[in-house]
This record gives structure tokens, C-alpha cells and sequence, in this order.
């Protein structure tokens, strides 16, 4: 009996080795030299957003488009904002994200990337977007570090560029519909607020995420779509608003939208 009682320890201790092993290699306490940065870009209107964390300070620099000049700032962070931040590249076992085998190559696509370095050698990252994709449960801990940056990132944002971003143009909900005839009505419901977006209509359709203003120029908007859950999945995407003359307003290829509410 002792000995099947020493052979099932010895069998249950190696297996939760072989388990460990496969745990992620970040350490367990606070790693020196330790780094975050973050990176959005790469499609065809040539806009992007990155910001690095190192040496406590928070450095961050946006380009929307050639009319406007890039938009950058510092901040100092302080050591217990770092060691939460790193708690949550830990906790979703950030080094071990890995992504999806990709159907083929869309061109021009825009994509996302985090990385964390520390010890002067050690570096992970991570890059999301339509040519690195993700699903499952590598983007629920790929979107949960980067919610975690993006909490910071709010945290520190100056106030004067909280009040630009906050006077959003688009903000409100927005409609289209129609009658196919015999009764076969549809319709197709866009809303945004406070830089997250909803999108409903029927025939059944669902989809929701969040939004940022990639590029504003005369009567439209290109929207970065991001952190999407519904019918056309998960990956980024950026799509253009048009406003017209009439009142009538073009969301991603569709015409006939009008405001019918904040």
C-alpha cells in the first residue's frame, strides 16, 4: 500500500512539473530594466499611435494625418502602477500567446502590437491584426494585458488632450431602414459613445467593440475598430463615415444612415 502510495505521489509530482513547465516564464517577482511599449499601425492611410513605458516614465506619440501635427506627451509613473501592469502580463501568461495560422496575406492591413522587455535580454510580444491573428483563449489574455495598458494609458493622459478626444464628432446613434416588400422590413443600427460602438439590426445582426478616430478629414472619419465580439468576429478593422450634405450619413460602404439619437 505505501509504495503505490509513494508511486502515485511521485506520478502526481511529475506531472505537475511537466505542468509547471509550461507555465509562463515571466518571474514571479518584479524583473529589472523592465519595459512595456505598444504599437498601432501599418494600414493605408499611414496613421499610428505607440507609447513605451521605461525608467517610470510614460512616453507616448500619435500621428492621425498630414493636416495635423504628431500629438506627443510624457508622464512619470509610479513603481506600484508598473508592478500592477506586469502582475497582468503575468497572470495571462503573456510569453505564451501565440497566434492563429493565417489563410493568406490581406495587404495594407493594420495591425497591433505589445511587447515587454526586461534584464536587458528578455523580450516577448505579441503583434494582433488581420495577417497575426488570434482567437480563443490567446486573444482573452491578449486583450486583457492590452486593457490593462489601456487603463494606464487614460490614467496619464494629459487633460487638455482628454477634452479633444472627449469633443467626439461621431458620438450618437445612428439608423437606416427599409421594406423589401410583403412585410419584409429591415433595418441596421449604428451606435457610439465614449469610444465604444454597438451594431444592430434585422435580420438578426450583432456586433460590438471599441472605436478610436484613426483619421478626420473634410466630411468623413476612418474608425479603428477594435476588441470586436459578434458576426464578423474579432479582428481589427477600419472602416470610413461619410457625412453628407442632406443629413444622410455612409458607415462602412452603406449610405442612408440618419442620427436619431445621442
Amino acid at each position: 500500500m505505501i509504495m503505490k502510495l509513494l508511486y502515485l505521489f511521485l506520478t502526481l509530482s511529475f506531472f505537475s512539473a511537466a505542468c509547471h513547465a509550461q507555465r509562463t516564464a515571466l518571474p514571479t517577482e518584479l524583473p529589472a530594466d523592465l519595459s512595456f511599449d505598444y504599437r498601432s499601425g501599418g494600414a493605408m492611410n499611414r496613421s499610428y499611435r505607440e507609447f513605451s513605458i521605461e525608467n517610470g516614465v510614460l512616453a507616448y506619440e500619435e500621428w492621425r494625418n498630414h493636416q495635423e501635427p504628431k500629438i506627443t506627451w510624457t508622464s512619470p509613473v509610479k513603481a506600484d502602477e508598473i508592478a500592477d501592469l506586469y502582475k497582468a502580463f503575468r497572470e495571462n501568461a503573456f510569453d505564451l500567446i501565440e497566434n492563429d495560422e493565417r489563410d493568406g496575406i490581406v495587404h495594407d492591413a493594420g495591425s497591433e502590437s505589445i511587447r515587454v522587455s526586461f534584464g536587458g535580454t528578455k523580450s516577448y510580444g505579441v503583434t494582433y491584426g488581420h495577417n497575426s491573428p488570434l482567437s480563443g483563449r490567446n486573444l482573452e489574455r491578449y486583450r486583457a494585458v492590452k486593457k490593462a495598458l489601456d487603463v494606464l494609458l487614460a490614467r496619464h493622459r494629459p487633460s487638455k488632450q482628454k477634452d479633444a478626444d472627449g469633443d467626439d464628432p461621431l458620438a450618437g446613434t445612428y439608423r437606416a431602414a427599409g421594406d423589401h416588400g410583403n412585410g419584409h422590413t429591415w433595418y441596421l443600427q449604428w451606435k457610439f459613445k465614449n469610444g465604444e460602438f454597438e451594431m444592430r439590426g434585422y435580420p438578426p445582426i450583432f456586433q460590438k467593440g471599441t472605436y478610436r478616430i484613426a483619421n478626420a478629414g473634410e466630411g468623413g472619419l476612418s474608425l479603428v475598430l477594435s476588441d470586436q465580439s459578434g458576426n464578423f468576429g474579432a479582428e481589427n478593422r477600419t472602416i470610413e463615415v461619410v457625412f453628407g450634405t442632406d443629413g444622410l450619413i455612409k458607415i462602412d460602404q452603406m449610405a442612408g444612415f440618419r442620427k436619431v439619437g445621442d
